[in-house]
């Protein structure tokens, strides 16, 4: 079952090991594989800016406790 909904300052950790999976996997990532330096506390405020933001959103696929995808909207 996927869950889909809102991300939270929680899911930093896991949003960031998505992201480097997905750079892995596409071409179509703004970082190539190994190039992202993002650590989790800037993970963080990046996810606490959008989730403060009255003009975007992050909603975020669950599966089996990991995150599977995204959709950014602004």
């Amino acid at each position: 079952m996927i869950l889909i909904r809102e991300i939270t300052e929680v899911d930093s950790k896991r949003y960031l090991e998505l992201n480097k999976r997905l750079d892995q996997e596409t071409s179509f990532m703004l970082f190539e594989s190994g190039e992202r330096t993002t650590t989790i506390e800037q993970q963080r405020t990046m996810i606490s800016s959008i989730i403060k933001s009255e003009n975007s959103n992050l909603i975020v696929a669950e599966s089996s406790d990991r995150l599977v995808g995204h959709l950014m909207v602004e």
